[in-house]
């Protein structure tokens, strides 16, 4: 289940959101952030810089936290970067860039 519910999604009271897994009852729930506003991201010639950092209980089996950004629209035709990923607590963080494949006919 996703979706900016408490207590999963917060502000920390420094200005940082906080998201946190919780187990309901043996399902677990997580959170989202989702900026629809036309105005955010980098100028025009600009950069635009994301930060995050994870914590995770030890041994951290099952866990699958990420961090990343979709484009508007349909995925992945307008795009997907994966900031990180780290898959149960291995400490291997990995990131990837997804798009739509445009070929041409004939290629």
């Amino acid at each position: 289940m996703f979706g900016p519910r408490p207590p999963d999604v917060r502000l920390d009271g420094s200005g940082k959101f906080d998201i946190t897994a919780l187990d309901n009852g043996g399902s677990w729930t997580s959170g989202r952030i989702q900026t629809t506003s036309a105005d955010v991201g980098a100028p025009v010639g600009g950069e635009l810089e994301v930060t995050a950092s994870i914590q995770q209980p030890a041994g951290g089996l099952g866990y699958w936290p990420a961090f990343w950004m979709l484009g508007p629209g349909q995925w992945p035709e307008n795009g997907e970067i994966d900031i990180m990923e780290d898959v149960n607590a291995l400490s291997k963080v990995s990131g990837t860039v997804h798009c739509a494949a445009r070929r041409s006919a004939g290629r």
